[in-house]
């Protein structure tokens, strides 16, 4: 009888024009898992402490701390058993974006196969940048398309350090976040959310708390690599990413040119001190060349041997005891 009744419902949706759900779903009751993202020093390991107890790392400015996708200790919020997931951090002077995005991407493709959907993604921001440079426009911008429209909804954009500036400084730097369209806009639009973190537990809850209630929601890179079967570089945030590399390949470029002419114009001058700190500056920017260069390359090889430690991270973490699972990592 349940059976039918069970086959009925589902004629009944058919009928009505519901689509059947896709895609895999072992999401369990009253379990939220989380991702964590932001630019290297944004305060995303400090962010994960404060609430599960963790001892992550924090990182300086310059360096990301989290060189790995790393599970912090669940935790207990509103009745939600809750994983934050803390990711490597854009804009490190280790490792390039285009490395970093493969490597989100790579856990989020097994993290989807494992059947669990993520409650929603936190994108932490520094308050205290007085200018949004380039990288972390290409940042927001390779963000909003690994989420795609639909699960937008279930992120939020949350600004740090504003104990750091004053708060006229802060509120013009949130004003000029939400409504330029170069920034945070387009995503806002689709239903994304833009929030204060005081940097005190009770504001990091409030932010989770947030998401509890989502309906979790596969994002659009995990569509496209699982679903789709698209390797990574194909997928729109992968194709961001490589728009975003072949600028800077051009501008490096023409850059080289530029100092080349500069330079056989102060040899003309027999201006020696211009000519060599030219041919430094050259130097460093044909390094430059060379290493956007093979960013390029590294885009399009597949993750293999990421996806299998991915898979074996997630067994492993997802399994451990209700509230005391290790925090553990993956390169």
């Amino acid at each position: 009888m349940a059976n039918r009744n069970a086959r009925q419902g589902s004629n009944n949706r058919q009928e009505k024009g519901v689509p059947p759900a896709s895609g895999p779903s072992n999401t369990k009751p009253h379990e939220a898992s989380i991702m964590i993202m932001g630019a290297t020093g944004s305060g995303k390991s400090t962010f994960i402490n404060l609430l599960s107890g963790s001892k992550l790392k924090a990182s300086d400015r310059l360096a990301s701390c989290t060189q790995h996708i790393e599970l912090a200790s669940s935790f207990e919020l509103d009745g939600h058993r809750v994983i934050l997931i803390d990711t490597p951090g854009f804009d490190d002077t280790d490792r390039s974006d285009a490395e970093i995005f493969k490597v989100i991407a790579a856990f989020l493709e097994a993290h989807y196969k494992s059947g669990v959907k993520l409650h929603g993604i936190i994108y932490l921001h520094r308050i205290t940048d007085n200018r949004i440079g380039g990288v972390s426009k290409r940042a927001f911008t390779v963000f909003q398309k690994l989420c795609g429209g639909d699960a937008l909804k279930n992120t939020i954009f949350a600004t740090t350090m504003w104990n750091k500036v004053t708060p006229e400084e802060a509120e013009t730097r949130e004003r000029e976040l939400r409504t330029n369209d170069q920034f945070l806009k387009p995503a806002l639009e689709k239903g994304a959310h833009l929030v204060r973190h005081h940097n005190t537990k009770e504001s990091a809850q409030s932010i989770i708390r947030r998401l509890l209630g989502n309906t979790p929601l596969p994002l659009a890179i995990q569509h496209e690599l699982v679903e789709l079967g698209k390797p990574f570089h194909t997928t729109e945030a992968g194709r961001e990413i490589s728009r975003g590399i072949e600028e800077l390949v051009q501008k490096h470029a023409k850059d080289i040119e530029a100092l080349q002419a500069e330079i056989a114009e102060s040899m003309r001058t027999k201006d020696k001190r211009a000519i060599l700190e030219l041919k430094v500056e050259q130097r460093e920017t044909k390094a430059a060349l060379k290493k956007t260069r093979k960013e390029a390359k590294n885009l399009t090889p597949d993750f293999r041997k990421q996806r299998l430690t991915a898979t074996k991270l997630l067994s492993r973490g997802m399994k451990s005891p209700r509230g005391k699972n290790e925090a553990g990592g993956w390169c």
